[in-house]
């Protein structure tokens, strides 16, 4: 019977000190991408990512107020063979339209805009692009519907398996850094499959990135340089 309560009691222990960590890392996110839904036709991929992030987005090690985001991005094959400057989208989530002009990413030419909210998932999603006399209709599939690790499955991850680093960025109760969780495809890794990713970045611009399956929860690669 002691030896049971003994390990009763740890076992509480335990689940009080992840559960402490795990809402450090929660109340200090910058930024977490709950789902992504893609789509494709002959010449153009359509992808919808939704979540939170910071008002004020800038990587400094301080989270600050969360505003929703929904980024719709085009990616279209010999873009520049399309002349007209103004492109713009209409995207139907069941019943609610959404409706405005993208904007040329400057990094990869993809066109974006933010549609500036979280969408019902599981409503049926399609996205228009309209080029001057160009158009193109895709229906968007949720990618995440047969995960077994959400965003909140994350935090429990991290916060077991690094609750050491998290506890060293607590100075006066006070967690110096901020936290990005992020969908990822990484083409480096298997083309076409999507990861978490996970960056705790402290305010001196040292961080901890990892890489999360999330079919097995298995945590695929690291870079932790919060120590030197």
């Amino acid at each position: 019977m002691k030896l049971f309560f003994l390990v009763f009691c740890s076992f509480i222990i335990f689940c009080s000190c992840s559960n402490k960590y795990e809402n450090i890392l929660k109340n200090n996110t910058a930024e977490v991408r709950e789902f992504v839904l893609e789509g494709k036709s002959d010449n153009i991929n359509a992808s919808l990512i939704c979540g939170l992030r910071e008002k004020d987005y800038v990587i400094n090690g301080y989270a600050t107020e969360l505003i929703e985001f929904g980024i719709l991005t085009f990616d279209i094959e010999n873009i520049n063979d399309y002349d007209e400057t103004i492109a713009t989208y209409v995207l139907l989530v069941g019943t609610v339209r959404y409706d405005g002009d993208l904007q040329k990413n400057p990094f990869d030419n993809t066109l974006v805009a933010d549609i500036k909210t979280i969408i019902n998932s599981s409503e049926n999603v399609t996205a228009k692009i309209i080029i001057g006399d160009f158009t193109q209709e895709i229906k968007l599939k949720n990618v995440c519907n047969n995960w077994s690790v959400d965003s909140e499955e994350v935090y429990k991850i991290v916060a077991k398996n690094f609750k050491d680093d998290i506890k060293q960025l607590i100075i006066n109760n006070v967690f110096n850094g901020e936290v990005y969780v992020k969908i990822i495809n990484d083409a480096d890794i298997n083309v076409g499959d999507y990861y978490w990713y996970v960056n705790i970045v402290n305010r001196t611009g040292r961080k901890l990135s990892l890489i999360i399956s999330p079919h097995t929860s298995e945590i695929l690669a690291v870079n932790n340089t919060l120590n030197k």
